[in-house]
């Protein structure tokens, strides 16, 4: 794959979706179907530290780089330390380390099978994008940043669903087919524009909503998109449930953690 970098500099490395054979919707996890969401939620305003580039553009915060570099397309990764950034401003009790710049970088290498030195010599070869599913796979099984995540389940891809799976997690990891409009727009809001070309995929974390509009995390900012730009980009989206949640008891009520486990672990090996 030869890295996708936009018109403005930021990188994409988002690949198409895997589906894992087994594992059913987020909402089918519960005991019984999940209540109707609020009219809004809203979980990045608790958050006192400035949201991260994480070497998704170019970013002087990722040191083992040398001079000149532009960025990677790390965004998988730099979603999954979102997620523990919001969790820790969120959750009671939760302080799971938040990577570096640097960290988010070395360990998108480890995802990719590369060293930090082949990916900034050699980005063609080695700037390879990842998929979320087996990053997830691989965050669970073997861990990252010094912390496992817990549990994970995809997510239907209707409005209801989006926003029900993104109350009851707090936050929601998405993938989406990035258009040129929403490059041009950054970091402005995204609006839906038909005909705008792909650029290519993009990872993004999600941290509210209301009727109107999406609260996402990209590129080191938090930013705004309409539902009619989402709906009409997203193509997988990713519940996470923390470890941490999981032994206070402070999960998604009626969750049935067990069966989500089962079903995990009976999942194909992930390198």
């Amino acid at each position: 794959m030869t890295p996708v970098v936009t018109s403005r500099g930021f990188h994409l490395g988002k690949l198409d979706p895997v589906f894992p054979e087994g594992l059913d919707y987020f909402h089918s996890y519960f005991e019984t179907p999940p209540p109707a969401p609020p009219a809004e939620a809203h979980y990045a305003y608790k958050v006192k530290v400035p949201w991260q580039m994480d070497g998704n553009g170019p970013d002087p915060a990722v040191t083992v780089a040398p001079r000149g570099w532009n960025g990677c397309g790390d965004c998988v990764i730099c979603g999954l330390a979102h997620s523990l950034t919001t969790a820790n401003f969120w959750e009671n009790g939760v302080t799971d380390p938040v990577p570096s710049a640097n960290t988010v970088v070395e360990t998108y290498c480890q995802c990719a099978g590369c060293t930090p030195h082949q990916l900034f010599s050699e980005p063609d070869t080695y700037d390879t994008g990842l998929d979320i599913a087996t990053t997830l796979a691989r965050w669970r099984k073997s861990g990252m940043f010094g912390v496992k995540l817990g549990a994970y389940a995809p997510v239907a891809l209707t409005k209801l669903d989006i926003m029900t799976a993104l109350w009851l997690a707090g936050g929601l990891n998405i993938g989406i087919q990035l258009p040129k409009s929403a490059d041009q727009q950054f970091p402005s809001e995204w609006t839906w524009q038909p005909g705008s070309p792909v650029v290519g995929g993009h990872d993004i974390w999600l941290t509210g909503y209301t009727a109107d509009y999406v609260a996402l995390v990209t590129w080191g900012e938090l930013i705004q998109a309409t539902w009619e730009f989402i709906l009409n980009t997203v193509d997988e989206a990713w519940a996470l449930v923390g470890n941490q949640a999981i032994k206070h008891g402070t999960g998604p009520t009626g969750l049935l953690i067990s069966k989500l486990e089962a079903d995990l672990d009976r999942l194909a090996p992930t390198a």
